[in-house]
């Protein structure tokens, strides 16, 4: 019998989104009593599973991402959309808003940008993605280009968001949160 990740590698999967739930008892859901043992628990809570099976075509163009970061940009919050994004096959520019490449996160690690936020003033994008962090998003909210960037983006009904503390500190600020679905989470 093949296994469930079989059907998520098939080549000749359909090309779709398809989210479905593991076969784990007749009706999806189990309620684990506490006299079973963690294997047991673990095969009864309901798992989902999302395909995606259909890569990016070598002549459709890639998608176009902007990550800025600044010092006391939270690291997780920066890398992993860009190490998401990169592997769901987008273009992503990781953009300093500092005088260097290298920014100090807010955990003490060293991110290398791609580039300055300057370099990325005229081009177009299909997602500035702001990440969190302090006091990173009070450095990403200070920069006049990145805000030029986001405001233009807005305008343009071209994709925007922020994590964590950048839709209070950096959104807000810039208006671009109004007649916006806007949902913050705050963890720590």
């Amino acid at each position: 019998m093949l296994s469930p990740w079989h059907t998520l590698l098939s080549p000749t999967a359909p090309s779709a989104m398809e989210i479905r739930s593991l076969p784990h008892s007749t009706n999806g859901f189990l309620v684990p009593s506490r006299s079973l043992p963690l294997r047991s628990l673990l095969r009864a809570t309901p798992t989902l599973t999302a395909t995606a099976t259909a890569a990016p075509s070598p002549s459709s163009p890639k998608k176009k991402v902007l990550v800025p970061i600044a010092m006391g940009t939270e690291e997780m919050e920066a890398v992993v959309i860009a190490g998401v994004l990169r592997l769901a096959g987008a273009d992503v520019t990781l953009a300093s808003v500092e005088d260097g490449l290298e920014v100090e996160a807010s955990c003490g690690s060293r991110i290398v940008a791609d580039t300055h936020i300057a370099s990325c003033a005229d081009q177009v994008f299909d997602l500035v993605a702001l990440p969190g962090g302090m006091p990173g998003s009070v450095r990403l909210r200070d920069s006049d280009i990145l805000q030029r960037i986001t405001v233009r983006q807005a305008e343009e009904k071209r994709l925007y968001g922020a994590i964590s503390a950048a839709p209070a500190v950096v959104l807000m600020p810039w208006g671009l949160h109004r007649r916006k679905k806007v949902a913050i989470l705050l963890y720590g």
